[in-house]
């Protein structure tokens, strides 16, 4: 399960920041995003906070980005420099380059993703409450990654879809990002279907060798909002940080992160196992220093 190692990228957010700065005070006026109704300094203040702090990135219940979020995390932590270079350009003129090390990436957002999806983005970035808060900028992220590589669902974004089967992620879309945009060799295990079959000594093997590990779970069993046996499916991406066994193996402490926090929870081994359908494995560049 434990992969080669990942692409390195020098990158640091101070560099990262001056580039914001440098953007903020510049003469450069949207041309595509305009109609969103954000302003220069919106995008520059959810930026900086994506690049100082990317463990808050939120996707909120309101969207099915939870599995672009860890994605989020990672480029912000990974490479903030070039994540800076993307949502510029992104703002500019609808078209971001990302270079992943290997390839330079484009990435554009669609006119007609743009149009249909600006009372969107401006309702979900400033209308609910904290908790329900996503930032602009992780939103575009999401929204221009599901467009560019969620390739065998519905291609054709309409109104409302971000929190529909389009913008989900399937173990095959989650590892298409990984290797091609983010250039890392990724590993997959499991499926996109529960089936009580993982092997979770393999899973804290991975993570206790520095790995990144985002488990495709069931949230509404994990989150026990239903223990109905018809919820067969994984539907949710956790980033896992810390696993631990105790009892004889017989229970399991996971620390993971989703929405912007750290959880910490203890099951049992056997009752955890039911929840998760698979998962991604890789390392970077950072987790093999």
């Amino acid at each position: 399960m434990i992969p080669k190692k990942g692409t390195e990228i020098v990158s640091n957010p101070t560099d990262a920041m001056r580039l914001v700065d440098l953007f903020e005070s510049s003469e450069i006026k949207s041309t595509y995003l305009d109609s969103l109704k954000i302003t220069k300094q919106k995008w520059a203040e959810g930026l900086r906070k994506m690049i100082a702090e990317p463990e808050q990135i939120n996707p909120t219940s309101l969207t099915n980005f939870c599995g672009k979020a860890p994605l989020g995390v990672l480029i912000s932590k990974e490479n903030p420099v070039g994540l800076a270079h993307l949502m510029i350009d992104l703002y500019d003129d609808g078209i971001g380059k990302y270079y992943n090390g290997i390839d330079s990436i484009s990435l554009i957002l669609p006119k007609r993703m743009k149009e249909q999806m600006k009372l969107n983005i401006s309702g979900i970035s400033y209308s609910y409450d904290e908790d329900q808060v996503i930032n602009p900028v992780f939103a575009t992220f999401a929204y221009v990654l599901t467009d560019n590589y969620n390739w065998g669902w519905d291609k054709k974004y309409d109104v409302g879809d971000e929190n529909k089967v389009w913008a989900g992620s399937t173990l095959g879309v989650e590892k298409r990002v990984l290797d091609r945009f983010f250039g890392y060799n990724v590993q997959t295990f499991g499926s996109n279907f529960l089936s009580n079959t993982i092997n979770l000594d393999k899973v804290k093997e991975a993570v206790d060798n520095k790995n990144h590990v985002y488990l495709l779970v069931n949230s509404r069993l994990l989150h026990n909002l239903s223990k109905a046996g018809r919820w067969l499916i994984g539907t949710h991406y956790i980033d896992v940080r810390k696993i631990d066994f105790g009892n004889k193996g017989k229970r399991i402490k996971v620390v993971w992160w989703e929405y912007g926090k750290l959880f910490e929870q203890t099951f049992e081994t056997k009752v955890f196992k039911r929840f998760v359908a698979g998962g991604v494995v890789f390392k970077t560049g950072s987790t093999n220093q």
